[in-house]
């Protein structure tokens, strides 16, 4: 038998985004994988559990302290940067703690910026979770939708092409 028998979805439908995996370096059996969601293994992968709630889209984490009845892990995503402490109760671990260190800073994520050739003060930029905005020199637009990756064609009649999450064009 492989793990990947054994595993959910451990990406979500971001794999091509947002995954991570870290290993704790006390106990290699102990995994912890960020994709949509966080997820634990406590037996090397072949079983696994959905632990903290916070933002989805996991780009790293890791283990700062560790022991067999304790875990202390930084993550971050496209939320911020967390700290989640896991503790082990009759022989389950479960998330004691959260503690998100960016819940008050103005921070946009930004996927792509494309200017227009004719004026370099014309451009669009696709944000994480944040939508998309569109500069025409004094003015700015936006919209509710986070553009992966984005063009901007014809500017001065206010054409604008972009490929939202799932590679739909609009």
């Amino acid at each position: 038998s492989t793990v990947s028998q054994y595993s959910p979805n451990l990406a979500g439908n971001m794999g091509h985004f947002a995954f991570c995996i870290s290993v704790d370096p006390q106990d290699e059996n102990f995994l912890v994988v960020g994709g949509l969601y966080p997820w634990i293994s406590s037996d090397g992968g072949f079983t696994w559990k959905r632990i903290w709630d916070s933002h989805p889209d996991y780009h790293q984490i890791i283990f700062l302290e560790s022991n067999e009845s304790s875990k202390l892990i930084v993550h971050c995503n496209d939320g911020g940067l967390y700290l989640s402490r896991l503790e082990k109760v009759s022989d389950i671990w479960e998330t004691k703690s959260v503690t998100n260190f960016s819940s008050n800073i103005g921070v946009i994520n930004y996927y792509r910026l494309s200017t227009a050739r004719e004026d370099s003060h014309r451009m669009v930029a696709g944000a994480a979770d944040a939508g998309t905005h569109l500069s025409l020199g004094s003015t700015l637009k936006t919209s509710d939708d986070s553009s992966l990756d984005l063009s901007l064609s014809d500017i001065f009649n206010n054409h604008k092409y972009q490929n939202v999450f799932y590679h739909n064009i609009s």
